[in-house]
């Protein structure tokens, strides 16, 4: 047995220790897929996981048709984490992780203070077309092999107008062994 999978079977190993042993040393080209978040969507839907309706994909933000777009999206980068910017009622919100935006309780906070994440339309375009020349994370080996694209999503949010809860379940040896949930 090779030292990975030596580690890996290893009960006295924590699990932050097993996600920063596998970042630096795993080279598995599936963890490519994993971590574009357009790349993942074909295989989660090969795996019998719906993913949120994709509006538009590109690699350049002047050709974003804003007009064609619904009352509510989610403009996104495939190649990186909290490069989120939320299109509602014809206003774009810097949304990174949503924290800032959505209450503890899954609404989202009063207009006041949702003001001081406001961006133009103008600027939105200059912050994709940015984000889109950066490397996330450069200790993480995938996401140098990410080609950066922006994408441009539904807006996911339960019936009665909140913002949907985050499921993450990590898996170990092939069944899950702790979840995490959240909300944004």
């Amino acid at each position: 047995m090779d030292l990975l999978k030596r580690f890996f079977r290893a009960d006295k190993v924590e699990f932050s220790e097993k996600v920063r042993y596998r970042m630096k040393y795993d080279r598995n080209p599936l963890l490519i897929t994993l971590q574009d978040k357009y790349l993942v969507r074909n295989y989660a839907n090969s795996k019998g996981v719906n993913t949120a309706k994709l509006l538009y994909v590109t690699n350049n933000a002047e050709t974003i048709p804003f007009e064609q777009l619904p009352p509510k999206y989610l403009i996104k980068m495939n190649h990186g984490r909290k490069w989120n910017i939320l299109g509602f009622n014809s206003k774009f919100y810097l949304f990174e992780d949503g924290k800032k935006l959505v209450n503890d309780d899954g609404t989202f906070i009063n207009i006041e203070k949702a003001s001081k994440y406001e961006m133009t339309q103008t600027e939105v375009v200059k912050k994709c077309n940015a984000w889109l020349t950066q490397k996330y994370r450069r200790t993480e080996w995938a996401y140098q092999h990410i080609i950066p694209k922006i994408l441009i999503e539904e807006f996911l949010e339960s019936r009665d107008g909140k913002v949907l809860k985050d499921f993450r379940m990590y898996t170990f040896h092939g069944k899950v062994r702790t979840i995490s949930v959240g909300s944004a």
